[in-house]
Parts: structure tokens; sequence; C-alpha cells
């Protein structure tokens, strides 16, 4: 008959059974003393703090926890041990013999004695470093990509499957000018509402999104227009996870205003810029640097050149010109693109499809782009043909005016050296009326007036003797030149005055009033530009002569 086991007997196998459980134990387990001490340690433990259970027995909790974590749990401890609380879990730090940290789950229990007091505590602690560091990392990414979406230059919307908005940055609500109340409502639909008074067209707009929501997998982009004139990207990608399911939909938002007035500004520049092209009335042309074909031409080429730019475009010169011709524009065109520097024809023949040859003065100019290779091969050509027609019948009407110029000069010289003569004759002639004078008169008045009785005969002989010196002098000559233009009277007067005579006495002498004489006096000061100085007339007439 088989005997029971003792009590003794169980009392064993049951410690041997706790002791094994609690030594092979996949967390760790401490037994801590009311004042901290350890009590008994489990192997595991001993692995997640790095010390042994020798040293942990010489060692408290209170020695291994972070400063930061200890007042938490001893919090937790008093409460244990005025029985407020029966257990506790928290979050906390160890500091590992090596002096790493050591992040563990901490569930605590309180083991009383038989009279009810506070006997020990059981300590279960789960190492959770790893989940730790993995939360850590996934804090990190969630404030980068929040810091990354609230840095971007895209308004951002992310909704999910069923409607509901998971996330906007505050550019999204910026651009759309929503307040926090619909913002607050994370409903899509809502949001859609709200947006679409805004919009220039919002019928396009909203169908575009439904679209989108019945199609999950598509993608798109394209442009849309505010009512306040406002422009901006709209791009929009579902988002699809690893297994394929689909989760919601992405939207960006991006502000093109300013680029869309750029290019409208750049529109109506090139615009203009075409115009001009057009309307310049020399020819001009764009050649492509690699085969030298017509990339374009404008209408006052297309005119003198009798093709259309149709005929002309991806041609060049040998589908037009005689290949003398077309040699001689192809060489000029290679130097310009090899030596990068604008070449200036001065005259060049050209055969044209109806006004036959002409004559153009044309300028090549290389066109660069930005790492200073040629691109394109400008061209400017000025019809020359009919200023060179007018030079040349210039030329001719030069000639014959030369020709006739140098018969001029003949003459010239044949009526200088008539004149010239007839000057000396005129000479001879005053001389011969001098001598004569002098010669002949002079002697009879200096005899009348020896015979002369009378002041009034003896004044009269002076004004004989006065106008026959003026006839023979230089200076009466000089006062009735172009000079000073004195009438006959304002020169016999002069005479008079650079003599000496007073106004008195020259109104006796040409039986005239003093205030005549005084007349003629200021029109002669006038004459001679005295009239506003305080110069003597008589000095300044003596040194006219």
């Amino acid at each position: 008959m088989n005997e029971s086991p003792s009590d003794e007997e169980l009392l064993r196998k049951s410690e041997e059974l706790f002791r094994y459980t609690f030594d092979q134990a996949a967390v760790g387990i401490a037994h801590v003393l009311t004042d901290g001490s350890f009590l008994r340690i489990n192997r595991c433990f001993c692995d997640i703090v790095g010390y042994s259970n020798q040293e942990l027995l010489c060692l408290t909790f209170q020695d291994i926890t972070h400063p930061d974590d200890l007042c938490s749990d001893l919090d937790y401890v008093n409460q244990m041990l005025k029985q407020e609380i029966s257990n506790y879990t928290m979050e906390k730090r160890y500091i590992r013999k090596d002096g790493s940290i050591v992040w563990v789950h901490l569930t605590v229990a309180l083991v009383l004695n038989s009279l009810g007091e506070p006997n020990y505590f059981i300590s279960v602690v789960d190492d959770i470093s790893r989940r730790k560091q993995v939360e850590e990392e996934l804090t990190f990414k969630t404030l980068l990509l929040e810091a990354q979406s609230e840095t971007s230059i895209d308004g951002i919307l992310v909704v999910d499957s069923e409607g509901h908005v998971l996330f906007s940055n505050s550019l999204f609500a910026e651009i759309w000018r929503i307040p926090p109340t619909i913002l607050d409502s994370k409903r899509d639909e809502i949001l859609l509402k709200y947006v679409l008074e805004q919009l220039k067209y919002p019928e396009e707009f909203k169908n575009k999104v439904d679209y989108l929501y019945e199609h999950p997998e598509e993608r798109s982009r394209d442009e849309i227009e505010f009512a306040d004139g406002r422009y901006f990207d709209r791009y929009s990608s579902p988002i699809i996870s690893p297994a394929g399911k689909y989760l919601g939909r992405i939207w960006y938002f991006r502000d093109i205003t300013e680029r869309k007035q750029t290019e409208e500004k750049l529109h109506q520049m090139n615009s203009f810029l075409d115009s001009i092209f057009e309307h310049i009335p020399d020819m001009i042309f764009l050649k492509d640097a690699r085969d030298l074909k017509f990339v374009r031409f404008n209408r006052a080429g297309e005119d003198l050149l009798g093709y259309t730019k149709d005929e002309l475009i991806g041609k060049n010169d040998y589908d037009f010109f005689p290949k003398e011709q077309a040699d001689f524009f192809t060489a000029k065109d290679y130097a310009v693109l090899d030596e990068k520097f604008a070449v200036d024809i001065p005259e060049e023949s050209i055969k044209t499809r109806h006004k036959g040859n002409r004559i153009l003065h044309t300028k090549k100019v290389p066109i660069m782009d930005a790492e200073g290779t040629p691109k394109y091969l400008l061209g400017i050509s000025e019809d020359i043909t009919q200023r060179k027609q007018a030079e040349e019948k210039l030329r001719i009407k030069e000639k014959e005016l030369l020709a006739k110029t140098i018969n001029l000069e003949e003459v010239n010289t044949a009526l200088k050296v008539l004149l010239e003569c007839r000057e000396k004759d005129k000479d001879e002639m005053q001389d011969n009326i001098m001598v004569n004078i002098k010669q002949l008169v002079e002697p009879l008045i200096d005899k009348l007036k020896i015979c002369v009785s009378g002041p009034r005969e003896a004044a009269y002989l002076d004004a004989l003797t006065s106008a026959l010196h003026i006839i023979v002098s230089p200076f009466a000559k000089r006062l009735a030149s172009e000079t000073f233009k004195f009438t006959p009277r304002e020169v016999e007067i002069s005479n008079f005055i650079r003599e000496g005579k007073s106004t008195k006495e020259v109104a006796d002498i040409l039986n005239l009033s003093i205030r005549a004489v005084e007349f003629h006096r200021d029109n002669i000061r006038k004459k001679l530009g005295l009239n506003k100085t305080s110069k003597n007339l008589r000095t300044y007439l003596l040194s006219l002569s």
C-alpha cells in the first residue's frame, strides 16, 4: 500500500517548484524589504541591471534607481506601506553596473505577515528598453514629419478612406483661410463645402475631387484658380499600405500665383518682342548652330527672299541660293560660331526669288547657351541695293561736278586777274585825280583866298578845300564804306569835326542850322557805337585816319 507524501515532503517540493519558477522566470523578480534592500533576486533581474546576486544583496533599489524616477517610486512605496494601495505599476529607469540606463516596466505588490503588517515587496521587472527605443525613434520620426510638414512650401491635407481628416498643416489652413471650427470638425465634406466658395470654378473643382475619391488608385495634378486671382498647383496621390490596401488620400496645394503672373508677363513680353521682330524693316533670321538650318524668319525676310516661312524653316542656304553664294554664307556662319564673335559684312550679293540680285549689309551674331556654347546664329540683313545705286549715281554726279569745278576755277582765276587789273587802273585814276587837284586846283584856291575880302567868302573857300580833301581822302572812303554806312553829309561833317571845327562853324560853312548839325553828330556817334559812351568824337575820328 502506497504511503501518502508527508507535509514536509509537499512543502519541500512546493519550495523547489517556487525556486525553479523564480529562478527560470523570463522576467526579473526581486523580493525587497520595506527599507529597500534586496532579499532575494532571480537571474533575469541580475541580467537586467548587470549586477551579480551577491552585489545586489548589498544594495537597495534606491541605489540603482535613476534619480529622476526615484521620487515617484518612493511615493508609491509609501502609499503601499500605509496600505492605501495594494500594488502599483510604473515605467522607470535603472542604472546598470556599467553606468548605462535600462528602461523597465515595474509591477510591485506588498506581502503582509501573519499580523497583517508589511513584510516585503515582490517586484516584477520587464526590460522595455527596446520598446522605449522604438517609441523614441517613432516620436522623433513623427516630430520630423510634423516639422517637415509645417516648414513645407505646400499646404498638406491627409484624409482617410472614410473621409476623416487625419492631418493638415498650418499652411493648408492659411491657403484656404479655414477657421479653427471648420478644421476641428475633421470631416472632409465640411472642408470641401467651405473651400468651394473661394474658387473661380467650384463645380469643376468638386467634380475632380469626387472623381479621385471614386478612383482611389489614380494620381492627379492640375492648377486651380481662386476667385481672388490666386493660382495653386494641386497634386493628389493615394495612400496604399504595403499589403496594397487603400488607406486614404494626400493632397498638396502650392501657391503658384507669382509664377503665373511671371508667365503672363513673359508671354506679354514675348508677344511684344515677336511684334518688334516681325515689324523690323530689315531681314532677320535665326539658324540652328548644329546644322545651320533656318529656325525663324521675319516678314521682311520673307518679302526680300520671296519665300514663305513654311518654305524657309528647316532648310539651309543651299536649298535657295547658288552654290557660290551658299558657300560664302556658310563660311561666314562657321567663322562666327567658331570665333564666338559678331561679324559685320558690309556688302554681300544675294539672289532672290522675285527681285533678282540684291546687295545686303549683314551682321551675324552667335547666340550662346548658359555654358557659353553657340546655340543659334542670329542674322540681320539690310537691303542696301537702292543706296548703292544712289551712291553710284552720286559718284557720277561728283565726277561731273569736279570737271565743272575745275572749269569754274579757271574762269575765277581769269576774273581775279581782270579785277586786279581794274583795281590797279582805279588806283592809277585816283592818283591822277589827286595829282591834278594838287597841281591845278589847289594853287587857284590859294590865289582866291588872297582876293577874298569877307568872312563868308572865306568860309566857302574853306568848305571847298575841305570837300576836295574829302574826295581824295582814304578817311572819307572808310566812313562811306559798308562798315559805317555814312551818308555824304555825315562824311562831310565828320571831316570838319576831325579838323577841329565847332558845331557853329560847321553850320556856317555848310549853311545849316545848329540843330541840323547836332542831329548829324548824334547819328555819327550812333554809327560809330559811341552814343552810350563818354568818348570824344574828334579824338575817335582822328584814330580812324
